[in-house]
Order: structure tokens, then C-alpha cells, then sequence
């Protein structure tokens, strides 16, 4: 934890600079450390082991504040964002996927503790309901006043203000690495009587996830909603949900109540133009036409999980095993709407560099990744058809898939040649180096830890479009890259050995 600011009781230390000018910026800081009042010092962990009970429960509060002040929209963006960066790099940053509690020495005050631990906040709060949550918060600040307390102490608390079981929760989602994975596999039915499936998947581990309350949702052709809930206990199982009307698409926890391994976004919007997602960039859905008094209502997920290949995958084609999108919502044939999804196969822990996000398929180069489309859950893989790759340069992993024609269904990225997607023809190892300085102004010094004179220094924009290359010239460890001529900015510099593709390092240009 490096913001500047640690909570002692009746003593907050706390940085000038973020409360100099006016400025919010550093908001949701003071609402951490004051929220330590109560994860801290009223009651605080028995255990270091348990320290999400404090810093946890001190992050979830920032959002807390933010849905105070500003309103439960506010608070759910939070929440998304936050979630995203966990399932995105949390096993990263703290080197492997980790409980909430029963952490160890070295991650006692990590992202699983942190980020992870508010994420699993939000979803007791939503399995539980705001009253019964609520209550039980209180209870227990009231029970436990002036106490050490445990993970234990909090279920048995908390499980006597709820009819719902949360045995599976703390046993589950808290005590275990990973995180559950729920879809909905298929749905069949007619005449207001349908059979919904779920299916698990479950992200870093396997575990077969129990009682765990949810919201199945069904719309129909004017927006018409109808919520069936429903406590799912397997790793595939069937529910029998009675509709009154004809459904038109349906969800499982549209309103994102709980922290599995998906993100999502949701439009309604009756007027043309570009929807950015909540996620940071990843995927953006274009509406170019729409019909004279027609509305549109869309909404992606964004699976953190593999894609399931066991209906059948393209001959020759790695479908990826890190995630896969489903886009699905009300809205009339003759709608024109294409969508941009960036891909990106670097290992970087920066969000703005988009690292860790399929790794696992680009091991090498992009000049055979394909995009893969099915109409449902129980259908084989295709090539879709109607999109174009967006490469810029062929080496540095990072992209675009433009697609033109956005139908209902899932997507999924997938990597022609087998060899080429798992590295095994790569016999030579990237250069290592780094970079500085960082800013930079006029000179960028690439310094490797070897002499090196066989490379090709390549920088790319945010868009992944070629602005520079330079041929290393002199076998020696320190060369010099003149960037005197890029307008300021965020740009990525690799350096292509052997035709080789590379890990890409940020820098900015001043």
C-alpha cells in the first residue's frame, strides 16, 4: 500500500497533497482510512491472516461513500472497475491466485486483501439484500466492540440475520483462490414455461460452486422484465421458470450482484452513435443505423473464463483460454451495429497497456488470429465473417478486431496453428531490457543485459499503428532512440528479434 496514508486509532496520517487546491481526487482515500473506524478499530483481525476483515472491508466502504455522495450509479461503476483490475491482475501482482482469508505473510496487505476483498463485500451484500446486510453490519460492530475477530466470527454473525445459506460463500468465494464462473448455457420452451441452463466454468480452480443465490432475467420484446430467483448448486444444472410473457432475451444477474468472473455493460439507447463500455477500452459497440422510432437494448458480457470448445472449434484453430464475450439483448433485424474488441498478448500490469489479457493465445505474433463466432452455448465455432484485424505492427501483440455486421451470440478469439499459439516454435529468447527516461523528452535509452546489435526498436501508439523503427546499430548494451519527433503522449516501445514478437514497455513522451 504506497498512497500516503495509514489510519491509527484517533491518529490519521495523511498526505497534504491530497487535500491541497480543492481537489477529490484523492476522495475515496479519506473515506478508506476513515471507514477504518470501524474495519480497524472497533473491531479489528485476529489474524494477519484475516486482515480482509480490515482492509477489505475499509475498501468496499470507499464505494460505500461513493454511493452516498453521488448515487448506486456511481457506486456499481466502482464496483465494475474494481472487479475488472482483480480478475485482470490480482494473480499477477501478488504472483499467484489467493483466498481472501487465510492469506499469507507476504500478501498481508495485497490486491486479493484489498481489491479482492471489497469485491467479495459487494457480493455478500448483494446475496444477502440490503436489509439483512445492513443489519448484520451493525450487529456486528455491536457484538464484537473493542474485539479481535475472525472470518468465522463474521458468518456465524451475519448467517443469523439471513434466511440464505452463506456456508458456501465464506467456505467458497472467501476461504478459496479463484472465482466461480456462471452462463447461461441454453434456454428451451414455449407457451410461458422455459428450462434455463446454467453452466459453470470456474476461474483458477474447480470448484463446483453451492448455494449460491441468484436472479435470472427475462425481457420481452418492449423491455418488459420478469425475475426468477434461484439458488444454483451444480456445475450444470436446469431451472423450470414460468414467464407471462414471450421472452426476448434473457440474463443471469443482470444487475451484477455478484463479483464472478464476468463484466458487464448494458445500453438502451434509441439514438445512433459509439457505446463505450465500463471496461476501460476493451470493446466498444458502434450503432449506425437504427430504425425510424426504434430503441435498442444490449448487453455484453465479458467472460473471464475459457472458452468452451466441446461443441467444435475450426480444424487447425487454439481457441482462447483466457475469455470469450456474449452479446445478446432486444433489438430489430434492420438495426445496423458493428463493434471494436482490442486484443492484446503482452504481460504488463499497467491497465492502461490492457496486460494479461490474452497472453496465453499470443505467445509470439498476431498474424493468425481469427475470430471466432457462435450463434448459443451448444453450437460449433466459426470464423465470423464480417470483421477486419487492425494489426498495426505484426509484432507487438496489441490490436483491434473491427466487426462490421454485430450479431447476437458469443466471440471469442482463437489462433490458427497450434505451434504458433503455444509458443513451441519460439527457440530464442526475447531481448530483456529497459527503458528511460520515463517521461521522456527527447532521447529514449534502451539499455539490454547483453550487447545486443541484431534487433529493430519499434514504437506504437495507443492505437498499435507503427510510428517508428529504428535498426540497432554497434553490438552494445546502451543504445539511444530518437523520439524528439512524436507528439506528446502514451507510446509502447519492443524490440523485434529474430522475427520474433515482443513484450511491449510503456513510456510517455512529455
Amino acid at each position: 500500500f504506497n498512497s500516503g496514508a495509514m489510519e491509527h486509532a484517533t491518529n490519521i496520517a495523511y498526505p497534504v497533497s491530497t487535500i491541497s487546491g480543492g481537489s477529490l481526487a484523492a476522495e475515496t482515500l479519506f473515506a478508506h482510512e476513515l471507514a477504518h473506524h470501524w474495519w480497524g478499530n472497533t473491531i479489528t483481525c485476529r489474524t494477519q491472516e484475516d486482515m480482509w476483515l480490515n482492509e477489505g472491508w475499509a475498501s468496499y466502504s470507499e464505494s460505500l461513500f461513493l454511493e452516498a455522495v453521488y448515487g448506486k450509479e456511481r457506486y456499481n461503476e466502482n464496483i465494475e472497475l474494481n472487479h475488472r483490475d482483480v480478475l485482470q491482475f490480482a494473480h499477477i501482482r501478488d504472483g499467484e491466485s489467493l483466498p481472501v482469508s487465510g492469506i499469507g505473510h507476504a500478501n498481508t496487505y495485497g490486491n486479493h486483501v484489498y481489491n479482492k476483498g471489497a469485491d467479495m463485500v459487494h457480493t455478500l451484500r448483494g446475496m444477502m439484500g440490503d436489509d439483512a446486510f445492513f443489519k448484520a453490519c451493525k450487529t456486528f460492530q455491536s457484538d464484537f466492540k473493542f474485539q479481535d475477530v475472525s472470518t468465522q466470527d463474521m458468518l456465524e454473525t451475519f448467517q443469523k440475520e439471513t434466511t440464505t445459506d452463506l456456508s458456501g460463500f465464506f467456505n467458497q468465494w472467501i476461504k478459496k483462490s479463484g472465482f466461480p464462473h456462471f452462463d447461461i448455457h441454453w434456454v428451451q420452451g414455449q407457451g410461458g414455461d422455459y428450462q434455463v441452463n446454467i453452466k459453470q466454468t470456474p476461474r483458477f480452480n474447480e470448484e463446483v460452486y453451492s448455494n449460491v443465490p441468484i436472479t435470472i432475467t427475462a425481457f420481452s420484446q418492449d423491455f418488459t422484465r420478469f425475475d426468477a430467483e434461484v439458488v444454483v448448486n451444480k456445475n450444470q444444472e436446469t431451472f423450470n421458470i414460468t414467464v407471462p410473457f414471450e421472452p426476448e432475451f434473457w440474463a443471469f444477474d443482470y444487475d451484477d450482484k455478484i463479483s464472478d468472473a464476468t463484466t458487464t455493460a448494458v445500453f438502451i439507447t434509441d439514438e445512433e452513435g459509439t457505446l463505450s463500455l465500463q471496461q476501460d477500452g476493451l470493446i466498444e459497440v458502434v450503432v449506425d443505423s437504427l430504425s425510424e422510432g426504434d430503441s435498442l437494448l444490449m448487453r455484453v458480457e465479458h467472460h473471464w473464463a475459457p472458452a468452451d470448445g466441446t461443441y467444435g472449434v475450426p480444424e487447425g484453430v487454439v481457441l482462447s483460454p483466457q475469455r470469450f464475450w456474449n452479446i445478446d439483448g432486444i433489438w430489430r433485424e434492420e438495426a445496423n451495429l458493428g463493434a471494436t474488441i482490442n486484443y492484446s498478448g503482452i504481460e504488463t500490469t499497467s491497465s492502461a497497456a490492457f496486460g494479461y489479457l490474452d497472453n496465453q493465445l499470443i505467445r509470439i505474433t498476431e498474424d493468425s488470429l481469427v475470430l471466432l463466432y457462435r450463434p448459443n452455448g451448444i453450437s460449433a465455432w466459426t470464423v465470423y465473417s464480417d470483421y477486419v484485424v487492425e494489426m498495426g505492427s505484426a509484432f507487438d501483440k496489441r490490436g483491434s478486431i473491427n466487426i462490421t455486421n454485430l450479431s447476437k451470440g458469443q466471440y471469442a478469439f482463437g489462433m490458427y496453428d497450434s505451434q504458433l499459439a503455444s509458443g513451441k516454435i519460439h527457440t530464442k529468447p526475447h531481448a530483456n531490457f529497459k527503458i528511460f527516461p520515463n517521461p521522456v523528452d527527447k532521447e529514449l535509452k534502451v539499455q539490454f543485459e547483453e550487447k545486443h546489435d541484431c534487433c529493430v526498436v519499434e514504437i506504437t501508439n495507443v492505437y498499435g499503428q507503427v510510428v517508428k523503427r529504428q535498426k540497432i546499430k554497434g553490438k552494445k548494451i546502451e543504445h539511444v532512440v530518437d523520439v524528439s519527433d512524436l507528439t506528446p503522449g502514451n507510446y509502447f516501445v519492443g524490440i523485434i528479434t529474430e522475427n520474433l514478437g515482443y513484450n511491449a514497455m510503456r513510456f510517455v513522451v512529455k
